[in-house]
């Protein structure tokens, strides 16, 4: 069973901690997370990733996206999906 998750993002990086670390106590884990981020620019969200502890089988799929509109972030996570063979 392939699970893949997409999370759109904008300003809310201790929610998406939050999410991730949720996620890390499933029974069923993903084997992606694609982490498409509508502010980039503040670096928030690296900054996160590079500080807290994540499962090692987790492949991190981060996007920087110029928009943080919530359906052209969807778009990129699915586009990144498919590029993926996910």
């Amino acid at each position: 069973m392939h699970l893949n998750i997409c999370v759109p993002t904008y300003k809310r990086t201790p929610l998406l901690q939050l999410l991730l670390e949720d996620i890390s106590l499933q029974t069923v884990q993903p084997q992606a997370v694609i982490i498409v981020d509508g502010d980039p620019a503040s670096g928030e969200v690296l900054h996160m990733l590079s500080t807290i502890e994540l499962p090692r089988d987790w492949r991190i799929v981060y996007l920087p996206s110029n928009h943080g509109n919530l359906a052209y972030q969807r778009y990129l996570g699915w586009r990144a999906a498919v590029n993926a063979g996910a």
